[in-house]
């Protein structure tokens, strides 16, 4: 479990991480040894706000750093910098390529909080001791009723006690893995529309959608094809008025029967190109 750094902590790492002593320290900065040094121990409370100060510009960390209101020695304060994010990280941030909208809606998704509970319970193993009893409890009455009854192998009740073993870390993989494909699949559900997300059917798939359904009407192959152009261009047949509609078949009949192909042939020719056209998002007018 992550635990903060006091203010003499932090102004010892510093001077550490620069290889000073006390004594050089005092000369670079102008305030006495034995003040670093009560700074540094446990009577930091006696630190002035000046000492603060020049010691913040000498080490070129933010004030707020030392008095560990962040953790960023090297970024402003700021309202995203308060969630206590280290420099390392702001720097894979602010400098790795990544999907920036991705990880937004990750922290924002509702399931997000229980993803990192179950995530610092796994990882500070916070509930390995409760577990630990729980397995002692159930191995002792497995082996009390092994020793008590010599029970017939196999025995509903010991397998059952054996199954009842928790292995922790089955156990909270499974809870994070069930939260993360909550929150993937709602983010995946969002795309949808998105240019760059692939098409759940192929262009193919729903001409064959309009096709089934033109062929499903009880009229005339002629009508049928009225229905069908109507699809096509995004018009739905129930806005179009029988005159146009008598327009459209006119034209349909004066196709030479040589050049028309037949609805039957417009079904065969959809569902060959389904099994062969591979899916994809491109060409597909969504919002960006």
């Amino acid at each position: 479990m992550y635990v903060k750094l006091t203010l003499g902590e932090r102004l010892k790492d510093l001077r550490t991480e620069r290889g000073l002593t006390l004594e050089q320290l005092a000369q670079e900065t102008g305030i006495s040894k034995s003040a670093l040094g009560n700074y540094e121990g446990d009577e930091q409370r006696d630190i002035s706000p000046l000492s603060i100060v020049t010691l913040a510009q000498f080490y070129a960390v933010p004030t707020d750093y030392l008095l560990g209101i962040i953790e960023t020695k090297k970024y402003p304060a700021s309202e995203q910098l308060a969630l206590g994010l280290d420099d390392e990280a702001m720097e894979v941030l602010a400098g790795t390529p990544m999907n920036k909208r991705l990880l937004s809606e990750l922290l924002k998704h509702p399931t997000f909080p229980h993803l990192m509970v179950d995530m610092e319970i796994y990882v500070d193993r916070i509930a390995s001791m409760q577990i630990q009893h729980i397995n002692n409890y159930v191995d002792a009455a497995r082996k009390q009723i092994e020793a008590t009854h010599a029970p017939q192998s196999p025995d509903l009740y010991v397998e059952a006690l054996k199954v009842a073993h928790v292995d922790e870390h089955e156990y909270f993989t499974k809870s994070i893995y069930e939260h993360l494909a909550v929150i993937l699949k709602g983010i995946q559900k969002d795309h949808e529309t998105d240019t760059t997300t692939a098409d759940t059917d192929s262009i193919v798939e729903q001409m064959q959608a309009v096709v089934n359904e033109a062929l499903t009407m009880p009229e005339s192959e002629v009508e049928q094809r009225v229905h069908l152009t109507c699809k096509m261009y995004g018009i739905n047949p129930d806005d179009v008025s029988e005159e146009e509609k008598l327009v459209l078949a006119s034209f349909i009949n004066r196709i030479p029967k040589d050049m028309r192909t037949s609805m039957k042939e417009l079904e065969r020719s959809s569902k060959r190109g389904a099994r062969q056209m591979p899916r994809h998002g491109k060409g597909k007018r969504k919002r960006r």
